[in-house]
């Protein structure tokens, strides 16, 4: 199990990178620290993505905004951790 303020880092930061304006981020660098993020992830061992996982999908009812909600939901897969 990951320390819940390491899963939230990771949700924020993921949370920052697709909802900020091109002004703040450039998209293409945005598209390029997603994939490096998944491809760090992607060297865990599968207990591990799968603890992530889950702790993301319990984090998600804590944001109040729906859009945000359904993003952290959807993390586990946009980040790969469901696959092995």
């Amino acid at each position: 199990m990951h320390d819940i303020h390491l899963v939230k880092a990771i949700a924020d930061l993921a949370i920052f990178i697709e909802f900020s304006d091109d002004a703040v981020l450039d998209e293409d660098s945005g598209v390029e620290a997603l994939e490096q993020l998944t491809t760090e992830l992607a060297l865990m061992e599968t207990a591990a993505k799968e603890a992530l996982a889950n702790q993301l999908e319990a984090l998600a009812p804590s944001y109040e905004d729906p859009l945000l909600r359904a993003f952290v939901a959807s993390l586990p897969d946009a980040l790969g951790l469901d696959e092995d």
